[in-house]
């Protein structure tokens, strides 16, 4: 049951910094076609929402 728990908790986790990055940081505002330049982008967005 606590193992249940535990990943219930880090599933919300995940949704809730899955949420920051596509809303807070942009994430979600790329429109490229291009896998280098969506690489790119959510490089920095990555290394936006770690500092």
């Amino acid at each position: 049951m606590q193992d249940l728990v535990g990943r219930a908790k880090l599933r919300r986790r995940i949704e809730h910094h899955y949420r920051e990055l596509k809303h807070g940081l942009g994430l979600d505002h790329f429109e490229g076609r291009s896998w280098p330049g969506w690489h790119h982008h959510v490089s920095l967005v990555t290394a936006t929402h770690a500092s």
